[in-house]
């Protein structure tokens, strides 16, 4: 959680090395790759969802005809 959140609030340079000394021993190049490419996708549907206005809960799914 912690290299989600330090992805997530980058706006300059990098993710603090704190941060990344503690996560590698965790996971191998691969998985912390994926791990980086997942936060930043929710996070690119989130600045989506926030530029659209959309509202939490609000979506209903149309009728499927059968």
């Amino acid at each position: 959680m912690r290299w989600a959140e330090a992805v997530t609030l980058i706006t300059s340079g990098h993710a603090a090395d704190a941060v990344y000394g503690d996560v590698r021993p965790h996971f191998n190049d691969t998985e912390l790759s994926n791990l980086t490419l997942v936060a930043a996708a929710i996070n690119a549907w989130n600045l989506l969802s926030i530029a659209a206005r959309l509202v939490p809960g609000a979506h209903q799914p149309a009728a499927v005809a059968i």
